[in-house]
């Protein structure tokens, strides 16, 4: 997988190369446009008009999305933003995720002051928020999920602890 945005660097899905966009543009305050986006193609512009930065990636020659076109120019742009659509929930989600798992306790207003802080955005309340969720969900699963494993550990602690269940009162 691709760590860098430069031509013929790979990614996954676009999923991780949307991620690492995201992560550039907040990193070099512009805001982004997904031009295109499917199954074989992603395309990526900057928001404001007249600026040649874009970057292309196709799957069609592998079973992984390469950049096949990156020009890394800015023109017309204006200066640094502090509101970035690509600072979304899902872009705050990735970026707290060990920290969560570390400090469940950790409060979305403690997460806005992190984000502002190292990336120099602005993010709302409910952004943060809902980050948190996603992070949560992402290494505990969600309640649906825990409700599915529960007739298996169920069995396991029968299997585990023979003898120990009261089938009749």
């Amino acid at each position: 997988m691709g760590s860098t945005l430069e031509v013929g660097s790979q990614w996954d899905s676009t999923v991780a190369l949307k991620q690492a966009c995201a992560a550039y543009a907040i990193e070099h305050r512009f805001p982004t446009k997904i031009v295109r986006h499917n199954a074989n193609q992603f395309d990526m512009r900057c928001k404001n008009d007249g600026c040649s930065w874009r970057l292309y990636a196709s799957k069609y020659d592998a079973a992984k999305f390469t950049i096949k076109k990156f020009i890394n120019e800015h023109h017309n742009c204006p200066g640094a933003h502090l509101k970035n659509s690509a600072a979304n929930s899902h872009f705050i989600a990735n970026v707290i995720a060990a920290k969560v798992k570390e400090k469940p306790s950790y409060a979305p207003y403690e997460i806005l002051q992190d984000i502002n802080r190292t990336y120099r955005v602005e993010a709302s309340y409910w952004q943060a928020y809902r980050a948190k969720q996603k992070a949560v969900i992402n290494f505990n699963g969600t309640p649906e999920d825990g409700y599915a494993k529960l007739p298996q550990y169920c069995e396991k602690l029968r299997e585990t602890n023979p003898g120990s269940s009261r089938t009749s009162v």
